[in-house]
């Protein structure tokens, strides 16, 4: 289901846990929401990122490597593909759709 452009405007990137030529996985907020954004791929200059609204203690047990990246998305709370090219768009999903996209379980940010 399409619901929105202009995702990221407004926003503040609160940090990028993952950096390698550009956020891969970032940490944003907007309108008082925080949201978990993970890059998945690029094709024909086309940038794909998962994205799941979060909260400060699964971000803080993401960190200590408590939380898997797939058992966050396994959480309750909105699951989005955000597609960059010539324009945004913004498509609400949820877990068993993206799971193929996700780590396996064992998969940790271990930063």
């Amino acid at each position: 289901m399409k619901i929105t452009k202009n995702f990221l405007k407004n926003f503040e990137t609160k940090e990028d846990l993952i950096y390698y030529d550009g956020p891969l996985i970032s940490i944003i907020e907007k309108s008082n929401k925080l949201y978990y954004t993970q890059w998945l791929d690029v094709k024909n200059n086309i940038n794909y990122y998962l994205i799941k609204e979060t909260n400060e203690k699964e971000i803080k047990s993401l960190k200590d490597n408590r939380l898997s990246i797939r058992n966050l998305f396994r959480k309750e709370g909105d699951i989005f593909v955000l597609v960059l090219g010539k324009k945004e768009t913004l498509w609400k999903t949820n877990f068993e759709e993206q799971k193929n996209d996700l780590p396996k379980d064992n998969v940790y940010l271990n930063i």
